[in-house]
């Protein structure tokens, strides 16, 4: 249980479709904060979306310019879609921009994902000679590997935009 791997990769620019709200960090687990209300009310109400690739949930997170700790998050619980058609009402689409990603793997129950973002900020990225953050998307990669939030079988992975440092 913990971080299985970490890796860049390229992803193409892909579409979703989802529930959004604007979410200030909060202490305390992840099983009980505003996100994991906010998929309870959205995970009925995927039937709801035309066009939506089955196994391919998104929690994405998308940082105002200007961001300081401790500001506001935009997050959308959504799922990819092939094409964003008509949009289910309390609903928002999402066109994420191809984009290069730093993506760790995670296995274990969603309370683990905050040492996911540590991993991150703390130790991948200030060690790597090859990549610093980079402006965009990031999110949560839920497929048919997520079990639920108290699994602890569960594997998630969380994308974070990367760029070839310069110089």
């Amino acid at each position: 249980m913990g971080i299985i791997e970490t890796r860049v990769v390229q992803k193409a620019v892909f579409q979703a479709v989802g529930m959004q709200i604007l979410w200030k960090p909060e202490a305390g687990n992840p099983s009980g904060n505003q996100l994991s209300k906010l998929w309870g009310e959205f995970s009925p109400r995927i039937e709801e979306i035309s066009h939506s690739v089955p196994s391919k949930k998104y929690g994405l997170e998308r940082f105002k310019p200007g961001f300081k700790q401790g500001d506001p998050i935009e997050y959308t619980a959504c799922s990819e879609v092939t094409e964003i058609g008509e949009i289910p009402e309390g609903m928002t689409g999402i066109e994420v921009p191809a984009a290069t990603y730093a993506v760790i793997t995670y296995e274990g129950t969603i309370d683990g994902i905050n040492s996911v973002y540590g991993h991150f900020w703390q130790n991948w990225l200030p060690q790597s000679k090859e990549y610093e953050a980079a402006g965009g998307w990031n999110f949560e990669y839920y497929d048919e590997r997520f079990f639920g939030n108290a699994n602890p079988e569960s594997i998630y992975e969380v994308w974070f935009p990367v760029k070839a440092k310069q110089g």
